[in-house]
Parts: structure tokens; sequence; C-alpha cells
């Protein structure tokens, strides 16, 4: 199986490519058009793989929350290979990529935190057994502000922080104390290393399925003319 992802929730742009024997990333700073950008990441790793992208088989995108801009590129980007090439699309949330590529040997339970903005921070919290993640809260993405994250009871919890300068002053000090994940942002091949176990396992979405996530409307911002 070929798979190519895509990530651009954050201040970056990766691209992926998993294959049977290779595992292949690219990032960039996404401060130019994440449109093209995304095209010519996933050229020039089609390309260093000696692939076209006849022979993608499958495509994931990191489905947010995040940047609002970012997770609408890369489901337009996502779904439009999905279609020019007839292959399974899979939504992976950026949360569970954060966390699955801060797990150790050792990790039980895994808190990710991305800034929001707003004074407000995305959060999730799993479980760990082997390589399996799993949510534990209610809901898999919540919307808080810093000082109001909680976590259930447990041990061996694993900090993974992204975009933190703005909040981490302002979390709960229980989660201060947390043991720290050496990660900092969701990446496309952790994207792609939760896809293919969904694939594997034969978890496909349906175009209106695999869509970004939202946890608050865009801000919009008036013209002055």
């Amino acid at each position: 199986m070929n798979l190519i992802a895509i990530e651009t929730s954050t201040n970056y742009c990766s691209a992926a490519l998993i294959t049977a024997t290779r595992e292949l990333e690219v990032k960039a700073s996404s401060t130019r058009s994440q449109a093209s950008l995304l095209t010519q990441m996933s050229d020039e790793i089609l390309c260093e793989a000696g692939l076209s992208k006849h022979e993608i088989d499958c495509v994931a995108f990191g489905s947010g929350p995040g940047s609002f801009n970012g997770v609408r590129a890369a489901a337009s980007f996502a779904h439009a290979v999905s279609v020019a090439n007839k292959v399974p699309i899979i939504a992976v949330s950026t949360l569970r990529a954060l966390a699955f590529a801060s797990i150790t040997p050792k990790t039980k339970h895994v808190l990710s935190v991305i800034d929001a903005r707003q004074n407000e921070v995305y959060f999730a919290a799993y479980s760990v057994e082997s390589s399996n993640i799993s949510n534990i809260l209610e809901t898999e993405h919540n919307l808080a502000k810093p000082e109001e994250i909680f976590v259930p009871k447990g041990t061996d919890w694993v900090l993974a922080i992204c975009n933190g300068d703005n909040f981490e002053p302002k979390l709960p000090p229980q989660i201060r104390n947390m043991a720290r994940s050496t990660v900092t942002e969701p990446t496309a091949l952790s994207i792609g290393k939760l896809a293919r176990i969904a694939h594997n396992r034969n978890r496909h979405q349906t175009l209106s399925n695999a869509m970004p996530v939202y946890l608050r409307h865009p801000v919009k911002t008036e013209q002055v003319n």
C-alpha cells in the first residue's frame, strides 16, 4: 500500500508517504499558499520514492482541531486526491496524532494540548496500551480555557503541547508537572501511521464523513474601505 498523508493544522505544513518498505516526510513553514505548498511537497515526496500520483492507494489528512484555514486546505487537497485517484480517504485527529507521536514503551496516558488562541486551547486525553491509543474523555475534541483543563485520575501521564508559549503558564499545576513530550506538533507522518492502522482495519470514510473538525466558528474580520 502507498499512503500519502498531509498535515497543515499548525504553523507548519508536512507531507508523508508510507509504503510497504519506506516512510518519508517533508516539512516546511506554512507562510506561503498552503494549496501550492501541499502540491509541491506531495510531488517532491512521490518523486523521491519513485512513484507517480496514480500509484497512491490511500490519502489521509489532519482534520483538526487547529487552524481553520489549515485544516480546510488539507481537507480540500485530500478530497481532490481521493476523487482524482479513486482511492479511500481517512481523516485523522490532530490531537490524536500529537499524542500518538509522544508514545514511549512506558507511556500509559497522554494529554494533548494545542493553542486555540483567544485564551483557549484544544485538548484531548488518551490511554495507551501497546500501540493502541484510545480517547478517555466524554468527547475526544475539547475546547476550554487553559486553566480549565482536566484529566481523569491515572498514572504515568505525558503532556504533549503544541504552540504553548501563550498558555502554558496558565495550565493547572498538576498538568504543568506532568512529564513532557519532546513532540511539539502533529505531523503528517503521525497522521499517516494512524491512517495505516485504520486502513488495515478497513476503517475508511466517505468524502462526506472525512471533514475538518471545527470546535468554534472562524473569526471574521471586517474590512475597512
